[in-house]
This record gives structure tokens, C-alpha cells and sequence, in this order.
């Protein structure tokens, strides 16, 4: 196994031999940083963000052309409502071809911070160039990633024991099998082919999470998960064919949708969620897509029929039968983290076949359109999650399907969009939103979300406050006002209930979230932002009688937080953030600084950013989370708490014209801890460093 991983990471060094010369850089808007940094920090959602970012990287490479990009194109781009894409496209009908990036400040409901945003992502063609024709033949694309990463400090599921250590062998027998298998080391391989028109895209994606087996114990064939992908895009009838592993996503997500799936954050009137339909998967979370094969045929100019079918295995939690009750074997829970490093986990290990069918009709009209899904799902095993009584409308059984019908369109400055479902429980869940375009200069948007305690829908991921649409109904306001060129005003209020029970809450409740910001963009140089945010939701709390009585829990951030460009290579980023904790009689606060130097040389053969970021928080109660910057395709939220001081270091270097070397260490160390972290991950000490490196190689 030692050896093996020490071929591993000597392959990802093993380009490195030529001289550095250009580097393109990856400048991720603030906006997207925001979107991932709230959708990061999210505990009940399990968000996959490897295909969003791909999209945002391929794009960065490729700018899309304003003379010639369709509307597919920009809803990639997650910051553009549905009607700032039409007036830019009704823009160029009716204005003719871009002649400059910076007529985007002149389409209604464009600002100069949203242009500025865009403008990494954009181009404009001239001349000949300007006239949309058929795409240029270019040579195939290979893309080869190698990557690893570790903490360096010895965590306790690699701690080595001898039966001397215990008084009986029950203690020793229960802490070998909890036991690390596997290295420390983290181990991601991934092969991706494109051809020269796009119309086929294959791949491999290989994974060994750190404490994983690695050609030893149950995986001799070397990684814990594989993946693999074929798309085949075509025109007429078949327009397009996936083989393997793929993702799928429809309407506002009520039904079905599997993959990246944005939610409450600073992009406040863009939550209308823009459906891609089936799409390969590339990415390594164990869980979150389908395997098998799904086709998208075209019934005419505007009408699309999506079919697909997935059979695959995957972990979960089982219960032995027991034949004095007659109860058979079944799953009392599915495991999502796709950990398997011991003997314990391994038990978990593909125990459950989840087979799967589905299909969406849709019209698709200039302005309108409407669409209906249906799927239904099956269980090898029983699935049974009611041990509690906030689990009594979970979903239980061999199998369930979901259906629903949703729709959207434009009307003036009107943007109207909803869906409707309903289970196999005959549960329903509605979410109706809107967006007016009220001004050039001020929009606003509504939702108003029903989901019903009895909606069943495992595979669904809507706009929501507890993270799937069941058990919740909510309104929610968000506004966006631009009263000077160089200012905008975001804001929203979402208000809901729970009408059933909830986890850590013995009683239905209700809860409200309260976001404001003030953002200014003096010039391509500075920015200044001013952030309130405020939560409050009901949780249970031990009273002196022992009983759990759910009580507010409030939480509220401040953050102040301005970049400025000293120099066309030199980029300082400062923020201040301010936590507040309180429920019942228990409150704390926290706060986090930190300074971020971001280094680009003229010639761009390096890019460096650093931070240096001073925490001091009571408990984990009033933590703070920050997005990280990453490498390639990956990014980090990690949650500030306790007292102490985090750095990293990211470097990017183009070693030649096919192959760029990324580079990340960061490390955490507090000054009133004698260990980090719980479980087999406890570290005794209060340092904690992590490693990461990654080679990307083009040809």
C-alpha cells in the first residue's frame, strides 16, 4: 500500500521539469464567492459543485462572445437573473453587435458592479467575426487531473494499539475495527475527453478519501470509488445520448434534481432556479447522481421528451431481520460522506441497490415554458428512518415515485415561475415565485413555498430553509436597488413555519431570516461592502424539569469587508465579521479578521494568494465561516471557532503549455486547545496543517 501511494504522488510532480512561462488565472466574481461560501456553510444540504465550476472555469478559458451567445450560455454563469438576460439579448437585436464589454452598463438592469463581474467571462468579436456562424473546427481536447492531499499531524483513527493498552479484549477488538485501514494521503485521478465540436464528452473519475484502502484489505483494485462518463450530443430527433454516470435536473427541483443547487444568499432576486436537464457527472460524491443511461429525444422545434434509468449500489445503515417480530432486514439510514477507512464503515459499504426510471416532457417557447417530470425509485432493502417521532412522515418502504408540472415565463417586466408535486403519499408541495423588473434600477422578488409534512421526495432539492421540500411553508421577499451608478442595496426576508416536528425541535415552530448589504464599487480598483444578517428558529432546550422544550436560537453576523488594487499585480483584501449567539440564557459572540494578499506579475507565470486571519470566538455555538480559495474545480468553507490563527498559501504556476501545477497549505493553530477535532479524526495538539497538490495537463 506505502508503495503505492508513493508512485501516486510522484506522478503529480513528475511534469515538472520544464521552464515556467504563462499563466491563466482564474478570477472567480465576488458574487460567485458569496453563492459558494453560504451554499458551503449549509449543514442540511448536500451540495456537488465540481459541474458548476467546471462550467465557471471552461468559461474563463473560453469567454462566451455577447455577439453570439444564446441564453443556455449565460444561465450558466448563476449571477444573471432571467430578465437581465433577455434585455441583453433583446439589447443586441435590437442595438446590433457589441461593439465594447462596456455596453452592458447600458442595458436596463445592469450596474457597473454586475458588468465588472461579467467581464472575466465575456468578450466581443468585430468585423466579420461579429456574425454568428458555424462553430470553428478545432482539435480535440484531453484533460488529465492528478491530485493529493493530507493533514500532516497523526489523527486518532491511525494511532497504533497493542491488547496491552486495554483491561479486557472487547475494548481492543472495538478499536481495531474502528481503525484507519489506509495511509493519510487523499488520491483523485481524473480523465476527461472532449472532441472538437463538443458533441461527445467521455471520462474516468477515481477517488481514495484519506484513511481509505489503497491495493490492500477489500480494494485490491487500488481507489475506493470509480466513475465514468460518456455524453453524445447530436441534432434531428436523438439529440442526445448518456452513458454511465450523469446528473439530472428539472423545474424548481420539487421532483428531482441532483446536482449544484443554489439557495438563500447575497444574489437575492436570483432564486428562480434555471433547470439543465441531464448532464454528465464527473465529480466524487459517492451518492449524488445516477448510473446507468438517459437519452433527450426532440418532438418537434420546441418540444423535448428526457427518459432515464439508473441501477446502481450504494451504503447505507442496515438492521438484521428479527423473526420473533417478523421484521425483515432493512435500512435504517443512508450514509452520505462515502467514507469507507475502516472495518466498521466497510460494513456500510454497497449494501442497498437503489434502481431508478423517470421522464420529463417539456415545451420550450421564446418566452414560456412548461414541463412535466415523473420518476420513481426502489429499494433492494426496506428503507425505514422512524425511530423518532420527527422522522414519523420520512419516507419508509421498498419504493416511491414523485410527479409534478412546472412552468415559467416572461410577461413585460414579470418573470413568473412555480412548480407542483406530489408523492406517492399524496403529499403536495407548491413554490410559486416572481420577479419584477420594477425599474432600470430596482427589482424585487417573492416566493411562496407549501410543502407539506407527508411530501416524500429523496431526490428533490428546492429553494427552502431546512434543505428538502417537506415540512415547511414560507414567504420570502428580496429586493435589489441601485440609487447611484456605483451602489447597490441587497436585501431579503424570508418568514416561515414548521408544521411538523423537526430534528432538535419537539414542536412545530416558526422562523424568520434577515439579510441586508451595501455594496459600493468606487472603481475597477475598490470595493466596500456592509453586511447584516440575523436567523432565528426555534431548538430544543433542556428545562430543570428534563423535558426538551424548543426555544429561539437567534444568530446575527456583522461584516465589513473592501479589496483594493495597489498595483496591476497586487490585489489586498480585509474583512471584519462579528458573530452573536443567543438561546434562552446562553449567549456568545465571536469575531474574525483577516488580510488576504493576492499576487498576479505582469507576466502571469505565478499567481500567489495568502492569508493571515485572527479568530476569537466562545464555542463552536458562535462560529464564523469564510470562504477559501482552492485548487482547481475545489473550494473550502471552513468554520472559525474557538480562539486562534489560520494561514494559507495557494500558488499557481503554468509549467509549460500543457501542464499547471496548483499548490495549497493552510494551517489552523489555537491558543486555548489541547486537541482539535473528536472521533477518529481527534488531534492531540492544537495545530492543524494540511497539504494539498494538484497537476492539471492539457494536450
Amino acid at each position: 500500500m506505502r508503495k503505492h501511494g508513493i508512485i501516486y504522488i510522484l506522478l503529480v510532480f513528475g511534469a515538472l521539469s520544464t521552464p515556467c512561462i504563462t499563466l491563466s488565472q482564474n478570477r472567480i466574481p465576488l458574487a460567485i464567492e458569496n453563492l459558494l461560501e453560504q451554499m458551503g456553510q449549509e449543514e442540511n444540504a448536500q451540495q456537488d459543485f465540481t459541474s458548476f465550476l467546471e462550467d465557471l472555469n471552461f468559461i474563463l478559458s473560453n469567454p462566451l462572445d455577447l455577439n453570439k451567445v444564446n441564453h443556455d450560455d449565460l444561465t450558466k454563469l448563476q449571477i444573471l437573473s432571467r430578465h437581465q438576460i433577455q434585455n441583453l439579448l433583446n439589447y443586441r437585436e435590437k442595438y446590433g453587435p457589441f461593439l465594447s464589454i462596456h455596453e452592458l452598463n447600458l442595458i436596463p438592469g445592469f450596474s457597473h458592479e454586475l458588468t465588472k463581474s461579467l467581464v472575466p467571462f465575456v468578450k466581443v468579436s468585430f468585423g466579420s467575426d461579429s456574425v454568428p456562424t458555424k462553430p470553428i473546427r478545432s482539435k480535440a481536447k484531453q484533460l488529465l487531473l492528478l491530485r493529493t492531499q493530507r493533514t500532516l499531524e497523526k489523527q486518532e483513527g491511525y494511532q497504533n494499539y497493542s491488547p496491552e493498552d486495554f483491561s479486557n479484549p472487547e475494548s481492543y477488538l472495538s478499536k481495531i475495527n474502528s481503525r484507519f485501514l489506509g495511509n493519510p494521503y487523499l488520491y483523485y485521478t481524473r480523465y476527461n475527453y472532449q472532441s472538437r465540436n463538443r458533441n461527445l464528452q467521455f471520462g474516468i473519475t477515481a477517488e481514495k478519501d484519506p484513511g481509505e484502502a489503497f491495493f490492500s484489505h477489500k480494494q485490491g483494485s487500488g481507489f475506493d470509488y470509480y466513475s465514468a462518463h460518456l455524453q453524445w450530443k447530436g441534432e434531428g430527433l436523438l439529440q442526445q445520448i448518456n452513458l454511465g454516470d450523469y446528473q439530472v435536473s428539472f423545474g424548481q427541483g420539487l421532483c428531482f434534481w441532483s446536482g449544484f443547487s443554489g439557495n438563500k444568499s447575497s444574489l437575492v432576486i436570483q432564486n428562480a432556479k434555471q433547470a439543465r436537464g441531464i448532464r454528465k457527472y464527473s465529480s466524487t460524491n459517492e451518492n449524488q447522481y445516477l448510473r446507468g443511461a438517459a437519452i433527450r429525444l426532440a418532438l418537434g422545434k420546441k418540444i423535448q421528451l428526457s427518459l432515464f434509468g439508473s441501477y446502481k449500489n450504494r451504503d447505507a445503515n442496515i438492521l438484521p431481520a428479527d423473526s420473533l417480530s417478523d421484521t425483515p432486514e432493512m435500512a435504517s439510514s443512508l450514509p452520505t460522506d462515502g467514507f469507507h477507512r475502516n472495518h466498521n464503515e466497510n460494513q456500510k459499504q454497497h449494501t442497498l441497490i437503489k434502481s431508478l426510471e423517470g421522464g420529463n416532457l417539456q415545451y420550450n417557447g421564446n418566452l414560456f415554458e412548461v414541463g412535466a417530470t415523473f420518476v420513481r425509485y426502489q429499494f433492494s432493502k426496506p428503507l425505514s428512518e422512524k425511530g423518532q417521532c420527527y422522522n414519523l412522515y420520512k419516507f419508509s418502504g421498498n419504493s416511491n415515485f414523485n410527479a409534478s408540472i412546472h412552468y415559467q415565463f416572461l410577461i413585460n417586466k414579470f418573470h413568473l415561475y412555480g412548480e407542483i408535486a406530489q408523492s406517492q403519499s399524496g403529499g403536495i408541495a407548491i413554490l410559486q415565485g416572481m420577479q419584477v423588473q420594477a425599474h432600470d434600477q430596482i427589482a424585487f422578488e417573492m416566493i411562496y413555498r407549501n410543502y407539506q409534512k407527508n411530501h416524500q421526495a429523496i431526490y428533490a432539492s428546492a429553494f427552502s430553509e431546512s434543505g428538502s421540500p417537506q415540512n415547511e411553508e414560507g414567504i420570502y421577499l428580496g429586493t435589489e436597488i441601485h440609487p447611484f451608478p456605483k451602489w447597490k442595496i441587497s436585501t431579503y426576508f424570508d418568514l416561515y413555519q414548521f408544521p411538523w416536528l423537526r430534528y432538535r425541535a419537539n414542536a412545530p415552530g416558526y422562523g424568520n431570516d434577515f439579510f441586508s448589504q451595501i455594496h459600493f464599487q468606487a472603481s475597477d480598483k475598490f470595493l466596500l461592502y456592509f453586511r447584516y444578517k440575523r436567523e432565528g428558529k426555534p431548538e430544543n432546550e433542556t428545562l430543570e424539569t428534563g423535558i426538551d422544550t424548543p426555544v429561539e436560537v437567534t444568530k446575527s453576523q456583522y461584516r465589513i469587508h473592501f479589496s483594493y488594487q495597489i498595483h496591476p499585480s497586487i490585489e489586498l483584501r480585509n474583512r471584519l465579521e462579528i458573530s452573536n449567539y443567543q438561546k434562552a440564557d446562553l449567549r456568545e459572540s465571536g469575531h474574525l479578521l483577516y488580510q488576504d494578499i493576492i499576487l498576479r506579475p505582469h507576466n502571469h507565470w505565478l499567481a500567489i494568494q495568502f492569508r493571515f486571519a485572527l479568530f476569537d470566538t466562545d464555542s463552536y455555538l458562535s462560529r464564523i465561516y469564510t470562504y477559501e480559495n482552492d485548487l482547481l474545480y475545489t473550494f473550502s468553507v471552513p468554520s472559525y471557532f474557538n480562539k486562534g490563527i489560520r494561514t494559507y498559501l495557494n500558488i499557481r504556476i503554468r509549467v509549460n503549455r500543457f501542464a499547471r501545477l496548483y499548490l495549497k497549505a493552510a494551517q489552523t493553530k489555537y491558543a486555548n486547545t489541547e486537541k482539535i477535532g473528536s472521533g477518529l479524526t481527534e488531534i492531540q495538539g492544537n495545530t492543524k496543517t494540511e497539504v494539498k497538490a494538484q497537476l492539471q495537463i492539457k494536450f
